[in-house]
């Protein structure tokens, strides 16, 4: 230390540095995500006379779908209808006095001060982590990231591929994979038939190579070479936003997991927030559809606007859905509890190296010796103890299978072991970003 002091490379004084001072928006209904969902949802509120702001994270609209058309055409009639679509921004705190959202830019993020009547959450759903052995090998990437990878900066994440999953999009990723050129086998809890891709009924043991994916071996004993893999067992709903909001959470393993609950308008147990699309656990694009038309339509409503459809709406929603019923009962009853599969997130959790939470190296033998030993079963004693799901994704891809795993060896169930408190921002940001709001 006495050396270090009065070293002459160490400047005496602390440069302040400036951040940008925040903007302010203020609008009737604000829509959150700016998928397919969200955009029907922005153009339907939009059509009330209502002023509508949409925010999306990425550079692009459409969430997991950019690549469809279908999104180019509703971003551009949403925006020639008067929609303000916002990219790059993340609504990324709920607080008591305000909202506030940031705008992802380089080189600083620039905050913004929120004023909504309603909200619409149409952050859709993700890929989170499946279990087996050596997951955290480099070349273990979620189905997603692969397809961003490919489809927006033509970079092949290799030449053969083992695509896990569970889902309709497994099916769709190995698909469109197989199409690109690429050799791609499909390891799915099913028999499935995919035309131009080998699908195998088996479950994943564990990732083969040291500091790569060099294939994986299934159940069966068979080893299949690969030097990737994608996982795209279950989509699970993007709920921490809906969590900051205060809004119920109940648990359906055949709506991916962790759910906000809400009614056939999207309704929530919060007045003026509303949920629609796959942020809302369901998948059934028909349906969404009308669900989604009618979220946007009620959220206008609440704003004061004049909303006449929505019942329309909800009758095509009902007619298409099968999964929506099970969901607005719960909704009602302020409580949804079904885990009777674990969605295939379970491969092979009781290999030595396989990790819960990779961002931290916590591995499924780590929570098992919390919850044998210690007796514990609430995440967010287990996350205190162990660093769980405090790494850079804030557990958005390592809560579910860890609460999966908790539930099968402590016997409890998933709502009873919980989620970690969603707490504000969401997206990382500079301290100092927060500091600028005070100007």
């Amino acid at each position: 230390m006495k050396r270090t002091l009065p070293h002459p490379d160490i400047p005496s004084e602390v440069e302040r540095k400036e951040f940008p001072s925040p903007i302010e928006v203020e609008t009737d209904v604000l829509v959150v995500g700016g998928g397919l969902y969200g955009l029907l949802a922005a153009i339907s509120a939009r059509k009330t006379g209502a002023r509508v702001v949409l925010f999306e994270g990425n550079e692009d609209v459409g969430g997991h779908i950019f690549h469809d058309e279908r999104v180019k055409k509703l971003a551009k009639e949403a925006e020639e209808a008067g929609v303000k679509i916002m990219r790059e921004t993340a609504l990324s705190a709920v607080f008591e006095d305000a909202l506030v959202a940031v705008q992802l830019k380089e080189p600083d993020a620039v905050p913004i001060l929120v004023r909504a009547r309603s909200i619409v959450i149409a952050t859709g759903a993700r890929e989170v982590l499946s279990v087996f052995g050596n997951n955290d090998l480099p070349g273990v990437m979620l189905g997603t990231s692969v397809l961003r990878l490919f489809k927006l900066y033509g970079v092949k994440p290799g030449r053969r591929g083992v695509v896990i999953g569970s889902s309709k999009w497994a099916v769709e990723i190995a698909r469109t994979l197989s199409s690109s050129g690429m050799d791609v086998v499909l390891v799915h809890d099913k028999e499935v038939e995919v035309e131009g891709v080998n699908a195998v009924k088996a479950r994943v043991i564990e990732a083969l190579g040291r500091r790569k994916v060099e294939g994986v071996k299934l159940d069966d004993g068979s080893v299949v070479k690969a030097d990737f893999i994608a996982l795209a067992n279950v989509r699970a709903p993007s709920m921490e936003i809906a969590a900051q909001f205060g809004v119920k959470i109940g648990f359906h393993s055949g709506l991916g997991g962790f759910v906000p609950l809400h009614g056939w308008e999207g309704e929530t147990s919060v007045e003026g927030v509303f949920i629609t699309g796959e942020a809302g656990g369901v998948d059934e694009d028909e349906a969404l559809v009308h669900f989604s038309k009618a979220a946007g339509l009620s959220a206008a409503k609440y704003a004061g606007f004049n909303a006449p459809d929505i019942d329309d709406e909800i009758s095509e929603g009902r007619k298409a859905s099968r999964k929506m019923g099970e969901l607005v009962d719960g909704y009602k009853k302020g409580e949804l509890c079904v885990f009777d599969d674990d969605m295939g997130l379970m491969q092979n959790p009781e290999h030595k190296r396989s990790f819960l939470c990779p961002c931290l190296d916590v591995t499924t033998y780590d929570v098992k010796k919390i919850v044998k030993e210690l007796g514990w079963t609430k995440m967010e004693k287990i996350k205190r103890y162990s660093g769980l799901g405090t790494g850079r994704c804030q557990g958005k891809y390592c809560l579910l299978p860890s609460v999966v795993y908790i539930s099968r060896i402590g016997n409890v169930r998933p709502v009873d072991v919980g989620t970690f408190r969603m707490r504000p921002p969401l997206a990382p940001i500079q301290l100092g970003v927060l500091g600028g709001m005070d100007r």
